[in-house]
């Protein structure tokens, strides 16, 4: 479920419509998104989470495939510059739902201090 692409977008919208309807008809209330504490940024996706998985159960209801996993662009943090369209914490997550999906995994090492990518951040 790419939330890059128009196609799931339109599916989130409907997940979003349908969560509305079963709140309500369950009399419960909506969930909501969040900034934590000292921070503008809407870190806490309570909403976003349950449109996803309302989403889901959609598509199980319907025996159509599940997806294996989710991913989306979030934007966070204070302009890079005036006028921006980059923030300082913008970044893309993947949650993979269907493990069989992982064929592996490597844990990122710590660059030395002489390698080239270290030299050239040291002078700027």
């Amino acid at each position: 479920m790419n939330l890059l692409d128009a196609q799931f977008l339109r599916l989130l919208r409907d997940g979003y419509e349908r969560l509305v309807s079963l709140t309500k008809e369950a009399g419960l209330p909506l969930p909501v998104n969040r900034a934590i504490v000292g921070s503008k940024d809407v870190v806490l996706r309570n909403l976003d989470c349950a449109v996803i998985e309302t989403v889901h159960q959609i598509r199980q209801e319907q025996h159509v495939r599940a997806f294996d996993s989710v991913r989306g662009v979030f934007v966070e943090g204070a302009p890079l510059y005036p006028g921006a369209g980059f923030n300082d914490r913008n970044h893309i997550q993947i949650c993979v739902r269907n493990v069989r999906c992982i064929q592996g995994y490597f844990r990122v090492l710590k660059e030395p201090a002489n390698a080239p990518n270290a030299l050239l951040t040291k002078q700027r």
